[in-house]
């Protein structure tokens, strides 16, 4: 996979999540539901930008 269908796959997955935010009922929910919703978001996009991003640059530059 190249760097930019990487990128473009890791900001489909920040779109979907942060589409739950106008779908899902959030004012319902606990402060702490909603921290581990946004934290958790927060750490998925983090992880699939390291797995989808930096990896094959990295090995493409290498």
């Amino acid at each position: 996979m190249s760097v930019q269908t990487g990128a473009m796959v890791v900001g489909a997955v920040a779109v979907i999540y942060g589409i739950g935010f106008a779908v899902l009922p959030t004012r319902r929910w606990s402060e702490s539901s909603r921290t581990r919703y946004t934290m958790g978001g927060a750490a998925l996009v983090a992880l699939v930008f390291v797995a989808l991003v930096v990896v094959p640059w990295w090995v493409q530059r290498s």
